[in-house]
């Protein structure tokens, strides 16, 4: 037997005031949300209607409200009326269920949850296939409670209606429909177990089919056709069946209950919500042991789109997020609302309430955020380039933020896509353009390696000035040098050498740039690095001065990645040589625990603390296959400056070369004192 209702729970007219609630959330700083990722590819397909079929209904829609209002919170708007309108059928889908206190319960889930918030705010058409699912959870649990009105309809215009809106969850919807339908048409309980045995079988045959190569190829080729992804990536293998599978589950729980901003090892507020919500799942789950149609719609759903659809993906291509999930969703409210009101008394289920709430409170409030949810301002981005001469002055900017400059910038600022710079190309750019800024948005490894083979180029003719990261925003202005082939230029005042930058990967995603490193009474700016192994896996780099530099002291900052107990010794693992005009060479050696040390190392003694440069906080990474050696790994990450004494001599170059056979020695400044 269910607990009494509270008296607050009873009153119809509280899922007016929950709707409200949701409405309210929704709406809160919508205006100040810039566009980004996949939105823009939203608009772009609205647009022209027909490039992408998955979703066409949605993008058909979206077309003509676009022609309403031309304004970022108005395209969101369309999405914010979509998810709130799920908050009702979450209610009747309680309320047959066990109840209207039950109802009342999922209602005020659904409207607090973060995770819904993002994607109500968000110009994408998941959210609809929410409100579709929630519409079909509704109609099947007065199907299974005995309901004889034609309720089952509801399901099936779920259905169909989710089809053009999102074509491959819709037919995962009508799937799940004609099983609960071929169930519950058994005659007695013996017809019935052998049904859910046959419908079982079936689809365990159907995933090990899912397994077969060509199969697999052919789904995928399907996949890109269907979505107009053709022209980005081929199949070539699939990823398989593994861990990542398995961990990635919990873990968009966690999103769906605490959102995109409350970082996983943050224990004060993580380990009470995962004990509550892990306590209310399986209460749910054993007060759900009598509706085990409901049970295997709910392991059908998880099974067939996530855990069988994200292995049979190629490798290269972006894992499945949580929004895929997002028909799951629903059910997933039902356990949690179940389990809290059924076994506690109300004050569970007000913590309940309170975790989802705290994890709204972290999306207005936390400067850190998983994934593209880590929103850009792209218009405040942008804005530096209003002003500046455009005469002779170039924006390089990749594919990805390609759709931003389109939609935001006003700029009468040449631009030109980084697709269009060729080998030939670079080197004419400096006859017509004194100063390049550069502006890219990507994390993916092939394109980042073309990108800094295009940074090579340009360091031939260009220096370094300014630069600004907030990864994987990379923003760098480069002016041309006065003289074409001369070497870069030294600091007078600092004697800091403007080394050349590139692009970096996940591994330092958490430092944000620029950021000041203390040589010891000195701050020297650090505008970014470079790599040994470089990204051709070159292991030495020569930078030429634009003058000769005589000083008494080198300074060289680092990090030193790499992987753990392959080095425990004193032991040189690189060697910085400078030159002078005649060739005479000057060498240092770089040994590890001496002047070089590991950027993951527990400060142990003085010399190590003295040497200390800057550090950041290195987070765990949840990357899907985009993965990399520490990507688990939560740690302060450390930069350290070696310091040299040299001869009286004017050194005309620097070489520096990295001998260990593994790991990576990250170089983010030098400086002559």
């Amino acid at each position: 037997m269910d607990k009494p209702e509270a008296a607050w729970m009873r009153k119809r007219y509280n899922i007016v005031l929950i709707v409200v609630l949701g409405l309210f959330l929704r709406l809160l700083a919508i205006q100040n949300l810039s566009l980004f990722g996949d939105e823009f590819s939203s608009l772009l397909e609205a647009r022209h209607l027909g490039m992408n079929w998955n979703g066409i209904l949605y993008y058909s829609v979206l077309h003509f409200w676009m022609k309403i209002v031309h304004a970022d919170w108005w395209y969101r708007l369309f999405s914010v009326l979509l998810g709130v309108s799920a908050i009702p059928f979450l209610y009747f889908a309680g309320k047959f269920y066990r109840g209207t206190r039950l109802g009342v319960a999922m209602a005020l889930l659904g409207a607090l949850s973060p995770f819904l918030i993002v994607h109500s705010q968000t110009v994408r058409h998941y959210i609809v296939a929410f409100l579709l699912a929630s519409i079909a959870l509704a109609a099947l649990l007065a199907i299974l409670d005995g309901n004889q009105k034609p309720i089952w309809k509801f399901w099936f215009i779920a259905s169909l209606i989710l089809l053009p809106f999102s074509f491959i969850l819709g037919v995962l919807l009508s799937l799940l429909f004609l099983i609960v339908l071929y169930i519950e048409r058994s005659k007695e309980s013996r017809q019935k177990t052998i049904r859910i045995i046959i419908v079982s079988v079936l689809f365990l045959v159907f995933n090990l089919v899912l397994l077969i190569n060509p199969v697999r190829i052919w789904g995928w080729h399907w996949i890109q056709h269907l979505t107009d992804a053709v022209r980005y990536i081929d199949f070539q293998n699939s990823r398989g069946f593994g861990i990542s599978q398995l961990v990635k589950l919990p873990f968009y729980f966690f999103l769906f209950v605490l959102g995109y901003h409350v970082y996983p090892l943050e224990w004060a507020i993580v380990l009470p919500a995962a004990i509550v919500t892990a306590i209310a799942l399986c209460v749910g789950l054993l007060r759900m042991k009598n509706k085990c149609q409901l049970i295997l719609v709910g392991a059908f759903l998880l099974m067939l789109q996530f855990l069988v659809f994200d292995a049979v993906v190629p490798p290269h291509s972006l894992t499945l997020g949580p929004e895929y999930l997002i028909i799951f969703w629903p059910m997933l409210i039902l356990l949690l609302a179940d389990g809290a009101i059924g076994y506690w008394k109300n004050g569970a289920f007000m913590g309940l309430m309170l975790i989802f709430f705290t994890g709204v409170l972290y999306q207005h409030y936390s400067n850190w955020s998983y994934g593209e949810e880590n929103r850009i301002d792209w218009p405040r981005v942008l804005q530096r380039y209003q002003s500046v001469d455009t005469d002779s002055t170039l924006l390089l900017y990749d594919g990805r933020s390609a759709q931003a400059l389109r939609h935001y910038s006003s700029s009468s600022i040449q631009q030109m896509g980084t697709w269009q710079v060729t080998a030939g190309a670079v080197d004419s750019l400096s006859n017509f353009y004194r100063k390049i800024f550069w502006l890219s948005n990507d994390w993916q490894t092939d394109r980042i390696r073309r990108f800094n083979d295009l940074f090579r180029r340009l360091y031939e003719t260009y220096d370094l000035v300014d630069g600004r990261v907030d990864y994987p925003l990379f923003q760098y202005s480069f002016e041309k040098r006065p003289f074409a082939g001369t070497g870069v230029p030294v600091d007078s005042t600092s004697g800091r050498v403007m080394i050349p930058n590139f692009l970096y990967g996940l591994d330092l995603s958490d430092l944000p740039l620029p950021i000041s490193a203390s040589l010891e009474s000195v701050k020297v700016p650090v505008l970014g690095n470079f790599r040994l192994p470089d990204f051709r896996g070159k292991n030495s780099i020569e930078i030429a001065l634009a003058r000769p530099v005589g000083a008494a002291e080198l300074f060289i900052i680092t990090s030193l990645v790499m992987p753990s107990n392959s080095v425990t010794a004193e032991t040189t693992i690189g060697r910085i040589r400078l030159m002078d005009s005649e060739g005479k060479r000057f060498d240092l050696d770089l040994t590890y625990k001496k002047n070089i040390f590991s950027w993951d190392e527990p400060i142990q003694n003085s010399i190590m603390a003295e040497h200390l440069a800057f550090s950041w906080h290195k987070r765990i990474f949840f990357t899907g296959q985009h993965t990399y050696p520490g990507a688990w790994r939560d740690f302060t990450a450390k930069a350290y400056f070696s310091g040299f004494t040299l001869p009286k001599d004017l050194f005309h170059s620097i070489r520096i070369d990295y001998k260990f056979p593994v790991g990576h020695l990250y170089v983010w400044g030098i400086v002559f004192r």
